[in-house]
């Protein structure tokens, strides 16, 4: 099958981040429309490659250039747009289903409340079923090294129902273990929402088993480093350690991520 014709087998994508893929077009405009003068470039191609973070490091520097992207999506306007365009852009694609995630929490500098900021991205996202075809909902995200994961489960736990069927957990890993936000977790999974926790992206297996054992993460974002938990002898794996067991025996707990 040719790659051009592979590219457009249904696909449904379940980790992916609102802030993570915008268009640089569309962050020029944003920029200007709010007066935000913090961009490396002003044009679109210059911008498109300083977004490239592929060798940026570790997570920790990664996580930077959110810094950008989220500077520009501090209105209900703003939010709306990228949703839509991150939607039609998705089915463009092939994507048939997607689940896109956000915190509320980093659009809230000009006085927008969490739940403001989840309505339009609810907005942004049916605009772009109607006129895609694509089944898109939003998973509220919660970060690791902020202490205001229980209001963000507690607004997200509104929208159940209505757009929004997740809580994640996102953000530095080290030192910011996830069964330090065990509440909200709690208040979302009462509330009906699924739970998925970053975990194993640039820590090791004890910070997925404490996901999954304290959290009771539903699925697990990236978890690379589950490799850890596994011995091998010339190549051959001969023993799985505990997380890996129970990732291997769990009704739910898929890991999220993508092999190239």
């Amino acid at each position: 099958m040719e790659a051009n014709a592979l590219s457009m087998l249904p696909k449904a994508v379940l980790h992916d981040h609102l802030d993570g893929g915008l268009r640089p077009a569309t962050i020029l405009e944003l920029a200007d429309e709010q007066d935000y003068t913090g961009l490396p470039s002003s044009e679109a191609g210059g911008l498109a490659s300083w977004f490239y973070q592929g060798e940026s490091g570790s997570l920790e520097t990664y996580l930077e250039a959110f810094e950008r992207t989220t500077s520009v999506m501090q209105t209900e306007a703003a939010i709306s747009r990228v949703a839509y365009e991150a939607g039609v852009d998705l089915a463009a694609d092939g994507v048939v289903y997607a689940e896109v995630r956000y915190g509320p929490s980093l659009s809230m500098r000009f006085g927008l409340s969490r739940e403001a900021v989840l309505e339009a991205m609810v907005d942004g996202f049916e605009r772009a079923r109607r006129d895609s075809g694509i089944s898109i909902y939003g998973i509220a995200t919660a970060l690791r090294d902020w202490s205001d994961s229980v209001e963000v489960a507690r607004a997200a736990s509104r929208y159940v129902g209505k757009g929004i069927v997740g809580f994640d957990l996102a953000g530095p890993e080290r030192g910011f273990p996830a069964d330090a936000h065990v509440e909200a977790c709690r208040i979302s999974t009462e509330a009906g929402l699924g739970l998925t926790v970053h975990a194993g992206e640039s820590d090791g297996p004890n910070s997925m088993w404490r996901a999954l054992a304290i959290c009771g993460a539903q699925r697990l974002g990236h978890g690379v480093h589950v490799v850890e938990d596994a011995k091998f002898e010339h190549g051959i794996l001969t023993n799985l350690g505990a997380c890996q067991r129970r990732l291997k025996t769990a009704r739910f707990a898929p890991v999220e991520f993508c092999a190239f």
